[in-house]
């Protein structure tokens, strides 16, 4: 009785856990104004998200990351992403999702920093997690130093290429 039924179970289980998998994987744009082709000169930008962030709810949904106003990637918690970005001034903004006291529904929410992205450099900019009571839990785009990112991202999961 139960040997008929072992092959749908196994394959349940296995899209089950394709599925589960999907929803946590960050996901990077294939294109975007500020990547670098080619033979360009280019900054190499670390985006990463420390692990364990309990946020619960919501807020552990991927926060996404923009450049100049666009899209460049959903990023999960416990990952890591390297772009090569061209020589520019960006504003990189994070945004999430999260419950604002007083409000049945939850909110999208952003924070934004600028940064100077030079040729042949490498950054690491960390999605941190901010709490505060009444408005909610958002993420700071923060550049961190290279041996503390390194320390970080030693504990992460590569999304597109690991560190070299």
């Amino acid at each position: 009785m139960f040997t008929n039924r072992m092959p749908l179970v196994a394959v349940c289980l296995l899209l089950l856990s394709m599925l589960l998998t999907a929803c946590a994987t960050s996901r990077v744009m294939e294109q975007h104004p500020a990547y670098a082709s080619g033979g360009d000169e280019f900054a190499e930008v670390v985006f990463f998200r420390p692990m364990p962030q309990r946020t619960r709810g919501i807020a552990d949904n991927d926060v996404t990351v923009e450049i100049d106003k666009q899209p460049v990637m959903e990023l999960s918690a416990g990952e890591y992403v390297v772009v090569k970005i061209k020589p520019m001034d960006v504003k990189v903004t994070l945004r999430n999702m999260t419950y604002i006291t007083y409000k049945v529904m939850p909110e999208e929410v952003s924070r934004a920093r600028k940064y100077v992205f030079e040729a042949n450099k490498r950054y690491y900019i960390e999605a941190q997690l901010k709490v505060e009571e009444y408005r909610g839990l958002y993420f700071v785009p923060k550049e961190t130093e290279e041996s503390e990112a390194l320390d970080i991202i030693s504990r992460l999961k590569p999304v597109n290429q690991p560190l070299s």
